[in-house]
């Protein structure tokens, strides 16, 4: 679950321990789930045994519509205020 912002970064809670990837996979399940893509389109890029993380967001096609980045900027948002 989200519980907040922490400076420019979302703060999410996570049951998975941090062992064996474990949590890393939890968290990259929970924001495809929250934004409504698939898991292959997040990636964590930094950060993969720290507490904070650097995630990238890839598009699945060459170039990105202008609508799905809307409905991804909105989902961001929701996440956000929620």
């Amino acid at each position: 679950m989200i519980v907040g912002l922490h400076d420019d970064a979302l703060k999410i809670k996570l049951t998975a321990p941090p062992v064996d990837n474990a949590a890393n996979k939890m968290c990259i399940k929970f924001l495809a789930k929250s934004l409504g893509v698939s898991n292959s389109r997040i990636e964590i890029i930094s950060g993969h045994t720290s507490r904070t993380k650097q995630v990238l967001l890839r598009s699945d096609q060459p170039k990105i519509s202008t609508e799905e980045y809307s409905r991804l900027t909105e989902q961001v948002q929701k996440l956000i205020t929620n």
